[in-house]
């Protein structure tokens, strides 16, 4: 645990490297009223990194969005330490799914400083790549459960995958030249990038002719790369894949 008295100090600790073992970071933030403005970047920067943030509001001050949980038959709303349970009222799916879109398409925080998705996001802007930060994640990597890794960035900061609690099956789909292999690739060398091969084995099987993943066959986590150019093999390999997910 870090304690910050001033924003400067507060942004050099979300700067720095997590330290070994750490592999979620939670941020609380005691707002006062004359600190609110100083508050709201240090929050932005914390968002950005995939933190949790803990933002506390003084009594008299904004209330925060209250939260509406929506189910069949039974409603619970959130509001002012207060629980309200109500039964909703279902409207059609097509109006339903035409406010989705509206709200969608509006501003996420109001006005021109609401938040937006990047037009580009690499990997070492949700990743450090330096051998340190690497060696540091493959030894915390013992500490921790799960798979979790970048998947990019969203409006509201780093968009994490657990290949364990969100997986273990995971399809991509979209046109050609949509960014299909090239997220594939992204998502491969981050767990390769954030776990050691004790942990992590790739088997590649590319209808590319190994154009798609073949780059990637040189990481230590690879223990084979299989390629439609050889039909005799691809059989063999998909014979034993069908006999795995057959097996009881």
């Amino acid at each position: 645990m870090t304690l910050t008295a001033t924003p400067h100090a507060a942004l050099n600790v979300l700067n720095a490297a997590h330290p070994r073992g750490c592999e979620r970071a939670v941020l609380l933030i005691r707002g006062e009223g004359s600190s609110r403005a100083a508050d709201e970047p240090i929050r932005d920067a914390a968002i950005r990194r995939g933190w949790q943030v803990l933002h506390f509001l003084p009594e008299n001050g904004d209330r925060a969005a209250p939260d509406l949980f929506l189910s069949e038959r039974r409603a619970v709303l959130l509001q002012d330490m207060r629980e309200t349970v109500f039964v909703p009222d279902l409207v059609p799916d097509q109006v339903f799914t035409g406010f989705c879109r509206r709200m969608a398409g509006a501003p996420r925080y109001g006005g021109e400083h609401g938040g937006s998705v990047p037009v580009a996001c690499s990997l070492d802007e949700v990743l450090p790549l330096t051998l340190a930060a690497t060696a540091e994640r493959w030894g915390s990597s013992a500490h921790t459960n799960g798979l979790a890794v970048p998947l990019g960035r969203s409006a509201s900061g780093t968009k994490m995958l657990d290949l364990q609690s969100d997986g273990p099956h995971l399809l991509v789909a979209g046109t050609t030249g949509s960014g299909k292999s090239e997220l594939l690739r992204s998502i491969t060398l981050a767990l390769a990038l954030s776990y050691p091969p004790e942990r992590v084995n790739f088997f590649f099987i590319d209808f590319k002719g190994g154009s798609g993943l073949g780059p990637l066959s040189g990481l230590v986590h690879c223990v084979g790369l299989q390629t439609d150019l050889s039909g005799s093999e691809m059989e063999r390999t998909l014979t034993s894949l069908r006999a795995e997910v057959q097996a009881p």
